[in-house]
């Protein structure tokens, strides 16, 4: 049995999921997880000098400090600041959604930044309905209102075959109330899911804004119809502002889509070199060969590589001869002969003979997971001026928000709250950072 020296799990030698060798000393792993984690910054998990982790015949009491010490050193992984890679904000890690690709962990500041990097596809085509819902709402108000405005320039009345007396509620706002919802709550979804999120992780960002001020104008307009007596205005300065909120959420969800469409075009460099490595890996243990996830290959394991498959690790040629096709990572058209003694990349594709070959470097050490790691960052990069504007983003949207709380309450106080609405909804739309 063995302590797992980053999470403290149990485990077995035999059935780990992965083992490596750090001075002198062999350490054994639950997860392919864990084993990343251990590779990148192994002085952070073990002290020199400390007892083995495979433990038979050493006290019981180590094992389990040298777990607690452990997930402490976990722990403080989780500490500090991370870049989201789909929008770009500076977020806390020990707050924010994570997800694992190729050994390496990434920090997301909301669910739908996470969709985004897992299914891009699934939630591309997600919002391109909300866009299509809050799109053609728009346009049916637009048509209405246009409609409207025609039919009083041309002196015609309101429809003359529908029973009006009978039907009290059929007004204009109730029309709008109709066309606008489904804009408000479907179009509007991906914003309040982030407002959400942003309470959450204590951090207001734009869709925050949109959210409240968007929200604001519907309900307030709903209250018009239906609960008109409960608002301190006056009766003639009761309008709706269905309107304003279908715009609002109609347009900046179209943005949004359009941004969308760019991210996802400038990722696929990074998601094609992710798709090279192989799902599975056929390896030698314990004198018989298995297949395993290629995530787990363990250091100096002997990896079996047939014709027609690629190659799931860095390594030394041990048996065999065979071209390989390195295209992919180095440019080069030929396929490269390899035989016993040479330098093997993951990620390339075997084509003629069997290979055996010895795992010198596996998880995120890989020539691959570095190439995309390196490619990953020059993207995520930002310029001073935007390292700047992050830290402000911090302070500007608090004060944006009690902006716009001042503003209404200003106008109210001076006995215009039709105004005082409008002024709130316009700071906080007008004023929502597109980065934050």
């Amino acid at each position: 049995m063995a302590i797992d020296p980053v999470c403290g799990m149990t485990v077995q030698e035999r059935t780990a999921a992965g083992r490596f060798v750090y001075l002198d000393q062999s350490y054994y792993f639950c997860s392919a997880r864990c084993l990343h984690e251990f590779q990148a910054a192994p002085e952070k998990f073990v002290h020199r000098g400390a007892q083995p982790h495979v433990h038979a015949a050493g006290p019981a009491l180590a094992p389990a400090r040298e777990g607690l010490v452990s997930r402490e050193a976990g722990s403080r992984e989780r500490q500090g600041k991370a870049k989201d890679p789909i929008c770009g904000m500076v977020i806390d890690k020990s707050g924010a959604l994570t997800s694992e690709r190729a050994g390496r962990i990434y920090y997301f500041c909301s669910t739908g930044c996470k969709l985004t990097f897992d299914s891009p596809d699934q939630e591309l085509k997600s919002m391109r309905m909300r866009v299509a819902i809050a799109l053609t709402g728009v346009l049916a108000l637009a048509v209405l209102r246009a409609a409207a405005f025609i039919g009083l320039a041309t002196g015609a009345t309101i429809v003359t075959w529908a029973p009006i007396p009978q039907l009290p509620w059929f007004t204009w706002g109730m029309w709008l109330f109709i066309l606008v919802t489904p804009v408000q709550f479907i179009g509007g979804w991906s914003f309040y899911k982030g407002a959400w999120a942003a309470i959450r992780t204590r951090t207001i960002n734009m869709d925050f804004l949109i959210a409240l001020g968007t929200s604001v104008a519907y309900f307030y307009s709903v209250a018009v119809i239906f609960f008109p007596e409960v608002l301190p205005v006056k009766v003639e300065e009761r309008a709706v502002y269905f309107e304003v909120s279908a715009v609002i959420i109609a347009f900046v969800l179209l943005g949004k889509y359009m941004e969308e469409i760019i991210k996802k075009r400038s990722s696929a460099a990074v998601r094609k070199l992710m798709d090279l490595k192989p799902a599975q890996a056929h390896v030698v243990r314990n004198g018989m060969e298995m297949d395993v996830a290629a995530e787990n290959v363990m250091l100096d394991e002997i990896v079996i590589v047939r014709p027609g498959e690629k190659i799931p690790a860095d390594g030394v040629v041990q048996e065999g001869a065979s071209s390989v096709n390195e295209a992919m990572l180095t440019g080069e058209a030929m396929p490269v002969e390899k035989a016993p003694g040479a330098q093997v990349i993951g990620g390339t594709l075997n084509q003629a003979g069997l290979l055996r070959f010895k795992a010198t470097r596996v998880g995120a050490q890989t020539a691959l997971a570095q190439i995309i790691k390196l490619v990953e960052e020059a993207q995520a990069t930002s310029a001073p001026i935007q390292r700047i504007a992050d830290q402000v983003t911090g302070y500007f949207v608090p004060a944006v928000v009690l902006v716009a709380f001042l503003s209404f309450g200003g106008w109210w106080l001076a006995g215009d709250f039709p105004q005082g609405l409008l002024a709130f909804i316009a700071v906080l739309i007008r004023t929502s950072p597109r980065k934050t």
